[in-house]
C-alpha cells in the first residue's frame, strides 16, 4: 500500500514538472 503510494506521488512530481516545463514556469497556475 505505501509502495503504491510513493509510486503514485513520483508519477505526479513528473506530471507536475511537465507541466511547469511546458508553461514556461508559469508561477500563476495551481498545477
Amino acid at each position: 500500500m505505501i509502495h503504491a503510494l510513493v509510486e503514485v506521488e513520483k508519477n505526479i512530481n513528473i506530471v507536475m514538472e511537465n507541466r511547469k516545463m511546458r508553461l514556461g514556469h508559469n508561477e500563476n497556475d495551481q498545477f
